[in-house]
């Protein structure tokens, strides 16, 4: 998850690289865990070539990598905060319930689709990969909004950009230096994903990277 602050237009950020410095570190990670929807990314082939680019960008010492088997699009995180113990539990929590029934009686309207991954960008405190789906993400994410059991958050509906997270900020040496090769080489050679199931977890909001435990599995 990154800063609360950040804009919500993709183009904002990178307009303004040189000038950033909301540098957040690499957190341990408190138990802070969230239900979060997501596409959990398990592809071979994907995570080869996003492990290859995080170790290239590793050459930085203000970059944290995020480790290939986090990989993963947030499509919602709701306030609900949950135990990592709730996956598998034989007793689901009301809330759980809550969210479980609102996402099933969305997902119905979605077929399978494919994204594609075409450039790297940035947060104060992520480097990312921009995403095209053709709007499918952020229409899952406002229809969820609308339910009456679930609660917008500050990063939903307008505000709500797509990406995949490949690490972190942590600290401002050889920043510049980083955001000119990144210029230099914004184009990812990341293959087209399909995505053909979500996942719903239990999410460390705080950690970088994050940590999750699925709780259900949806297919389209």
């Amino acid at each position: 998850m990154h800063d609360e602050g950040m804009a919500s237009n993709e183009t904002e950020f990178w307009e303004n690289r040189y000038e950033l410095d909301s540098f957040t570190g690499v957190a341990n990670g408190s138990e802070d865990y969230r239900l979060a929807l997501l596409f959990d990314i398990t592809d071979s082939v994907f995570c080869s070539a996003g492990r290859e680019l995080v170790e290239t960008l590793s050459q930085f010492e203000c970059f944290a990598p995020s480790p290939a088997k986090t990989f993963h699009i947030t499509v919602k995180i709701f306030d609900i905060s949950v135990s990592p113990s709730t996956t598998g539990a034989d007793n689901v929590p009301p809330s759980i319930r809550r969210v479980d029934d609102a996402v099933s009686s969305v997902l119905p309207a979605y077929h399978p689709f494919e994204i594609q991954f075409p450039k790297l960008n940035l947060f104060p405190d992520v480097v990312y990969s921009e995403v095209v789906d053709h709007g499918q993400l952020a229409s899952l994410n406002r229809k969820l909004c609308k339910k009456d059991a679930i609660a917008s958050q500050a990063r939903d509906d307008d505000n709500y950009i797509p990406h995949l997270t490949l690490g972190y900020f942590r600290n401002s040496v050889d920043y510049s230096s980083f955001i000119r090769f990144i210029e230099n080489n914004r184009e990812v050679q990341f293959p087209v994903l399909p995505v053909e199931t979500l996942s719903l977890v239990a999410y460390n909001v705080d950690g970088h990277p994050p940590t999750y435990d699925r709780v259900e599995l949806y297919e389209l």
